[in-house]
């Protein structure tokens, strides 16, 4: 039996794209003659595979059979070229091998270690950082407790200096807070910072609110120096330690000028003969706003000016610009609803006209505080006069 007829049959196991899964498939596509049986019949497949599978071995006892020199000297001439390739390649491949051993030996393996090493020394590091800002934000924490205890060596500080102290402490922390996320993971911290930190520092930013809303209240020019000097260092620390407060305590400071000067001015509606009164109160709450206006002007957080950081967050100019808008349109409305409603309190406010606009000139043509659109929007409050004076 020739080579061709050896492995008649078996060509397809032998080409280089064989794959088992098509064979498999087509074998059971072969066996499946009934189309309409829901059952697949696996036992003609295996039958088939095991008659190839002894056809196979038949075969092969067939050809060791007929041909045992031929394969016996196949057989020696395989050792005979494996031996020869041995003698030949055994020097080169034993130096690879030692090449390899030393190549292990010197560098990977200390490669290696070195690895180990750097991870080792790597989380030393973290670890290292980590207690170093831990015992940071202890010490700033002990800084903390030591100001807002009632027994503090700070009692002899001015209120003002305990504030600034409290507020730079506050800021320190955090910054070392956001400096190593970490820190925050810890239980020590989580129960400080929860328990004491928060509620001072919570504390502290209204303190500062309350103490400058009081700063910029009552009357400017015997205190304007002082006031300027005790207020510039807390609305620093207020603004670097909480940006969004720094917005909203400036926004009560104004805010507050404006309504005490809104309703002094609505309660003179009904009692015109205490407007210039009024007037006057109003104009010393627009000097108060003019010096909180220029504090912040000349505040500076090293790029822009307190100033320009809150003006970025209104629709105003400046802060005396939102004082006269506001005073004269909350007087405006309540002015022409007096005025137009009519009786005794209208032709009171018809009778005084000359007087309510005479007082307005007088009051605010000259002073700085009423300047940039002061007495224009106040005139304008009561423009109501000048339209029924022309009637």
């Amino acid at each position: 039996m020739t080579t061709g007829k050896h492995l008649e049959d078996f060509e397809q196991y032998l080409e280089p794209d064989f794959s088992a899964i098509k064979a498999c498939t087509g074998l059971l596509k072969s066996t499946h003659t009934d189309i309409d049986s829901n059952e697949l019949d696996l036992l003609t497949s295996i039958k088939k595979v095991r008659y190839a599978l002894n056809e196979v071995d038949r075969r092969s006892e067939e050809v060791i059979r007929t041909n045992p020199v031929h394969l016996i000297d196949s057989l020696d001439d395989r050792a005979k070229a494996r031996a020869k390739t041995q003698d030949s390649l055994g020097p080169s491949i034993e130096y690879l091998k030692m090449s390899y051993s030393r190549l292990e030996k010197d560098v990977l393996e200390p490669h290696e270690e070195a690895l180990q090493l750097q991870s080792a020394l790597s989380k030393i590091h973290q670890t290292s950082s980590v207690l170093r800002d831990v015992l940071i934000f202890l010490h700033l924490l002990r800084q903390v407790i030591g100001l807002t205890s009632p027994n503090s060596k700070e009692d002899q500080a001015s209120p003002e200096q305990t504030l600034l102290a409290l507020a730079s402490t506050h800021s320190q922390l955090q910054t070392t807070l956001a400096s190593n996320p970490n820190l925050r993971a810890l239980r020590l911290v989580k129960k400080h910072e929860s328990e004491t930190l928060t509620p001072s520092r919570r504390e502290t930013l209204k303190l500062m609110g309350d103490l400058l809303a009081s700063n910029y209240s009552g009357e400017t020019s015997k205190s304007a120096h002082s006031k300027f000097e005790s207020a510039q260092p807390l609305l620093l620390a207020l603004h670097k330690l909480s940006p969004k407060d720094f917005v909203s305590t400036i926004d009560k400071v104004v805010l507050s000028r404006i309504n005490s000067s809104s309703q002094g001015l609505s309660k003179t509606i009904t009692s015109i003969r205490n407007f210039a009164t009024a007037l006057e109160n109003a104009l010393q709450d627009a000097q108060n706003v003019l010096l909180l206006q220029n504090t912040l002007s000349t505040t500076s957080t090293g790029t822009l000016s307190l100033l320009s950081e809150y003006i970025s967050h209104k629709k105003y100019d400046s802060l005396l610009d939102m004082f006269w808008s506001r005073v004269s349109k909350a007087f405006k409305r309540d002015f022409e609803t007096s005025y137009t409603r009519g009786g005794p309190v209208g032709k009171s406010l018809a009778a005084h006209s000359s007087s309510i606009v005479q007082s307005m000139q007088r009051t605010l043509s000259s002073d700085p505080a009423a300047a940039n659109h002061g007495l224009e929007s106040m005139l304008d409050s009561v423009s109501i006069l000048n339209i029924k004076g022309s009637k």
